[in-house]
């Protein structure tokens, strides 16, 4: 980082390694979203709307990490480090799409089911009391 040291430097990595995190959900956004028939211009629409999103986000990271004492040339850097993870992992995510689209139909029903046992389970969560065995009301 620099000549950052002590809690400065521990400001801007964990500013960096956010942003770097959330970086990796929208590449994922863009990879998915140039699947499907109309992939071209969803894809588009989606990179040039997280492109515009990302230059507040780069302004941030320049704008935590100038002030604490880094290089403007160096807080660009990164900058761009941290959007890194977008277009490597948009690639694989767009042929996982392509890979698998005929399951798409089906995918909206999976994220709930998880939460079907414990719902359908007379006592879900057997150290508490339900309001029938816990003698108040």
């Amino acid at each position: 980082m620099g000549d950052l040291k002590g809690m400065n430097a521990k400001k801007v990595m964990m500013v960096v390694g956010i942003m770097t995190l959330h970086a990796f959900s929208e590449g994922l956004g863009v990879g998915v979203s140039y699947g499907g028939e109309n992939g071209r211009q969803q894809g588009t629409f989606m990179t040039l709307a997280i492109g515009v999103h990302n230059i507040p986000e780069g302004l941030a990271v320049a704008l935590v990490s100038v002030p604490r004492g880094e290089s403007p040339a160096r807080a660009t850097l990164w900058a761009i480090i941290s959007s890194l993870p977008q277009p490597l992992v948009a690639i694989p995510s767009f042929y996982f799409v392509q890979l698998f689209s005929f399951l798409l139909p089906y995918v909206p029903s999976l994220p709930p089911s998880p939460f079907l046992p414990p719902l359908l389970h007379p006592h879900p969560f057997p150290g508490i009391a339900s309001p029938q065995t816990s003698g108040h009301g």
